[in-house]
């Protein structure tokens, strides 16, 4: 027998019913077999979960048999020790990791990201800023430094003071010395994501407060906030000069890109071939010079400027100078905003190249966690551990220096203290790019994360029955290749079975007639004596369903009408059944023995019975 997934739904038939009791709870006892008690709970959960994929309906009272089998397997699979082996122990915390997932990252934190980025990518900030780098491992004596030198050429801006002129003078960006700062008009996603919440929490005119990245200590102030204007796709040809080119360089390149625009313009040359044949930006002129699409911010000013100006698809520019060289500019198309699922491919894609973006999802849900066990820092402990990650390059050295103070409080979590120790296995989440504070919230989700983990069976019953079904699952599979799959029945067996049912064993059986799948042993009865009297229409309304034939051999009904043993008695079977051609033991050789694994599976549940009288506590109606 091939199977490959140990779980209720394909070990067993199952399906639903509407006949439950509603006076039930999950917490009931409902099964008990030896000393272990499963709920009513989990047995409701089950026979919901996965009555649903079966194709023979199965009420409640027929689903209990079968879920007392099941469990009988459980406790013979535990009782050999199974679910102490090595490979189950493995099998097992792998699924239950992958199945937590899902319970420990926030789902929607990308897609309120996503429409954040969206709502703000329809506003473009023209801003500058003053940086005073400061790295994210500085010691804390190098990080106030920064600040303060931060917050004092701050201090000279709101006295007043020019702001490219304090700029020029303190600022540690390079490009600063030539602009003052200015960093042009940029929307949302070409920031880093601290730099672009503070430009955007500031309104035009105003100075921002000082916020630190990466990079080190900015802040930003706002000339102007205008409307984006949406986006435009260009074709473009261009001759370089190099920086620093002479006026002569300068002159041979406006000579070839005029001859360019000419033979364009005036004698129809073809602006693709002209691109791939003459421009010197080769990843756009192997394309005919086409550029992706681009808003005004997004490239260089005189580029722009000369792009949004063309009024219609097709139109081409005179040559524009850039600091890059001579362009000639073709419009492709012009549109409002990036299309919804251009817009949410690009989230995806930066899911995986952005290291803060990838992690949104994970932080959003720690951070809810977080507040929900009331987390709070002890502010000595805080500094103590971020002075231990700072001062200690390896993660050898940072647990060292951890442990020598185990003892020493860091926080609070779910009115428990929270000490150096409990941070000891977490050190690792400390990241050399990210800065201090984050890294140690990172250090507090990753304990949030193990401590909500450990409560996930107790906080959400479906979990707990998940992975209950998943345990037992595994157990019944270990068993049942030990005691049944594994051993075939010898020749002589096989062509036993094959001779002694030879109506089961054929081909081309048909039945006229009508089953009755029944929610009870009892409705079966009432069924059964009702279809006898040839009162049908009231036999069907006490059934689950009725099938009518005529129905061909081979089909799922198989077993009621070409049975191997007894037929269910939940199953009433009315009408004619005519059997089809013997087939060959070579035909159906994988069904004999399928058959007699399952009278062997029958037995050994008879024998487990036996064995552990399992009790049922509750009555299903």
């Amino acid at each position: 027998m091939d199977i490959k997934i140990a779980s209720l739904a394909t070990l067993m038939t199952i399906a639903m019913s509407t006949t439950a009791t509603k006076a039930q709870k999950n917490d009931d006892p409902f099964l008990k077999i030896g000393t272990d008690v499963t709920t009513y709970g989990e047995f409701s959960h089950l026979f919901e979960q996965n009555g649903s994929a079966s194709l023979l309906p199965i009420g409640r009272e027929e689903y209990a048999t079968i879920f007392t089998n099941y469990k009988l397997k459980v406790a013979e699979a535990k009782a050999l020790g199974i679910d102490t082996t090595q490979n189950y122990r493995d099998e097992y915390e792998y699924y239950v990791g992958e199945l937590s997932k899902g319970y420990l990252v926030d789902t929607t934190a990308i897609g309120r990201f996503a429409q954040r980025e969206r709502a703000r990518s329809s506003e473009e900030i023209h801003a500058a800023h003053i940086l005073i780098t400061c790295r994210p491992s500085a010691l804390p004596a190098d990080t106030l430094a920064a600040y303060k030198r931060a917050a004092a050429a701050r201090a000279r801006i709101l006295r007043g003071e020019d702001f490219a002129t304090v700029a020029k003078e303190t600022s540690d960006d390079p490009s600063a010395k030539k602009n003052g700062g200015d960093l042009g008009y940029f929307t949302s996603l070409q920031m880093v994501q601290e730099f672009e919440d503070a430009a955007f929490a500031t309104p035009a005119g105003q100075t921002s407060e000082i916020v630190r990245t990466r990079f080190g200590y900015h802040f930003i102030h706002v000339y102007d906030r205008r409307p984006c204007e949406g986006e435009i796709r260009v074709k473009h040809i261009m001759k370089r000069f190099a920086e620093g080119a002479t006026e002569a360089d300068k002159a041979k390149a406006k000579a070839l890109i005029d001859s360019i625009y000419d033979a364009i313009v005036n004698h129809g040359a073809d602006f693709d071939k002209m691109a791939r044949q003459f421009s010197d930006d080769r990843p756009t002129a192997t394309r005919g010079g086409l550029m992706q699409w681009f808003t005004r911010s997004q490239i260089l000013p005189s580029f722009s400027n000369a792009a949004f100006a063309l009024e219609a698809d097709g139109d081409i520019s005179k040559p524009v100078l850039t600091v890059a060289g001579w362009h000639i500019i073709c419009r492709v198309g012009r549109r409002n905003e990036i299309p919804k699922d251009e817009y949410d491919a690009m989230i995806k894609r930066l899911q995986t190249t952005s290291r803060a973006i990838s992690k949104i999802p994970k932080r959003a849900q720690m951070a809810k966690l977080a507040k929900e066990y009331g987390f709070a820092w002890d502010a000595a402990g805080r500094d103590t551990l971020i002075g231990i990650m700072l001062r200690n390059g390896s993660t050898a050295a940072r647990k060292k220096a951890a442990n020598d103070i185990a003892s020493q409080p860091i926080g609070v979590l779910d009115g428990k203290p929270l000490t150096m120790a409990d941070a000891l296995p977490h050190v690792g989440k400390w990241s050399s790019s990210g800065m201090p504070y984050e890294n140690a919230m990172d250090i507090v989700y990753s304990i949030v994360n193990d401590y909500e983990k450990g409560r996930l069976e107790q906080k959400f019953p479906e979990y707990r029955f998940t992975c209950t079904e998943y345990r037992d699952g595994l157990l019944v599979f270990e068993l049942m290749q030990r005691q049944i799959w594994k051993n075939t029945p010898d020749s002589s067996a096989i062509a036993r079975q094959f001779a002694s049912h030879p109506e089961r064993y054929s081909a081309g059986g048909k039945f006229e007639g009508e089953i009755y799948f029944c929610p009870t042993i009892k409705a079966a009865d009432k069924v059964r004596k009702l279809v006898a009297k040839g009162q049908k229409t009231k036999a069907a309304a006490m059934a689950t369903r009725v099938v009518s034939g005529p129905i061909s051999q081979g089909d799922i009904y198989d077993d009621f009408l070409w049975p191997m043993t007894t037929v269910s008695p939940y199953v009433v079977v009315s009408g004619q059944v005519t059997n089809g051609q013997r087939q060959k033991l070579s035909e159906c050789r994988n069904r004999v023995v399928s058959d007699m694994q399952q009278i062997a599976e029958q037995k050994l549940v008879a024998d487990l019975r036996a064995k552990y009288k399992p009790k049922q506590l509750i009555k299903i109606k």
